[in-house]
C-alpha cells in the first residue's frame, strides 16, 4: 500500500506540473524493492541496476481502464507463488480485483486513475495486493443517495452493504455486488483493509471487523487485501456460501 500511495501522490503533483524531487533511500534493500516493483522505471528515473524483477512481485501499474493483460499477469502471479490453481485464481481476480477497479473507474472521479501492485510472501504463504486512488472517497460518492451518512466510517460500512450503489435511489441495475462481494469472499480466507479520508475499516482473517477514525485525512481510497493460501486452495464451488459470494 505504501508504494501505491507514494506513487499516487507523485503522479498527482506531476499532473499539476510541479517539480518532484526524490531522495534515494539509504537502505539498499529499500532500493532493491523499489527497483523490483518497477517504481524507478515507471517514473523514468535512471535505472539503478540493483535488482531484477522477481516473480514474487507484480510490478507497479497505473490504470485508467481495465486491462485484461494485467489481470492475466495477476492470475499467473497467484498460481506461480502458491498452490492455488488457475480456476480459483481467476475467481479471486474476478470477484475481488475487478470489482474494486471498476468502482474506481465508475465512482471515484480520480484524476490519476488508480495505482496497483502486489507482493507474495512465500514463507508466510500469503499474497498481498493493494489499490489506491486519489478520488472523492466513499462519503462524497454516496451522500446524494444516502443523505443520512455522517462520516467516512459510516460511508465505508454502507459501501460494503449488499445492494449499495451511488446511483440515484441507491439501486444496482446491472452491476455485481461490489465491495460486499469482496468482503464476503475474503471472510475467513484473508484480510481486508479500507481507508477512505479519515475512516479506517479492517476485516481480519476471522471475519472480525474493526473501525477507527484516523487523526489525519487521506484523499481518496486505499484497499489492501491479504489472502491466506491454504484458505483458497480447497474452495468448493458447490458450497452455498461460495455460490452466494460469486452470484
Amino acid at each position: 500500500m505504501g508504494l501505491n500511495i507514494l506513487s499516487a501522490f507523485i503522479s498527482h503533483y506531476l499532473r499539476l506540473e510541479n517539480n518532484v524531487h526524490i531522495k534515494e533511500p539509504k537502505r539498499i534493500e529499500v532500493n532493491q524493492y523499489l527497483e523490483r516493483q518497477g517504481f524507478y522505471e515507471h517514473f523514468n528515473i535512471t535505472n539503478k541496476g540493483l535488482s531484477s524483477s522477481k516473480n514474487t512481485s507484480v510490478t507497479l501499474r497505473n490504470l485508467y481502464e481495465m486491462e485484461g493483460n494485467y489481470l492475466t499477469d495477476i492470475i499467473n502471479w497467484i498460481t506461480s507463488n502458491s498452490k492455488i490453481d488457475s480456476t480459483n485464481a481467476y475467481d479471486f481476480v474476478q470477484i475481488n480485483l475487478v470489482e474494486i477497479i471498476t468502482n474506481v473507474f465508475d465512482h471515484s472521479k480520480s484524476e490519476i486513475g488508480c495505482y496497483i501492485s502486489a507482493q507474495a510472501y512465500n514463507k508466510k504463504h500469503q499474497l498481498s495486493l493493494s489499490i489506491v486512488d486519489l478520488g472523492i472517497g466513499f462519503l462524497e460518492s454516496l451522500k446524494n443517495s444516502y443523505p443520512a451518512l455522517e462520516n467516512s466510517i459510516d460511508a465505508i460500512d454502507k459501501a460494503i452493504e449488499e445492494g449499495t450503489s451511488s446511483k440515484k435511489g441507491g439501486e444496482i441495475k446491472s452491476r455485481g455486488l461490489g465491495l460486499n462481494n469482496v468482503s464476503g469472499f475474503l471472510r475467513n480466507r484473508g484480510n481486508l483493509e479500507i481507508i477512505s479520508y479519515d475512516g479506517l475499516w479492517k476485516q481480519d482473517n476471522n471475519g472480525t471487523v474493526k473501525k477507527t477514525t484516523l487523526d489525519f485525512s487521506f484523499k481518496g481510497v486505499c484497499v489492501s487485501m491479504t489472502i491466506q493460501e491454504e484458505k483458497i486452495i480447497n474452495i468448493n464451488a458447490e458450497d452455498e456460501e461460495y455460490r452466494v459470494n460469486i452470484w
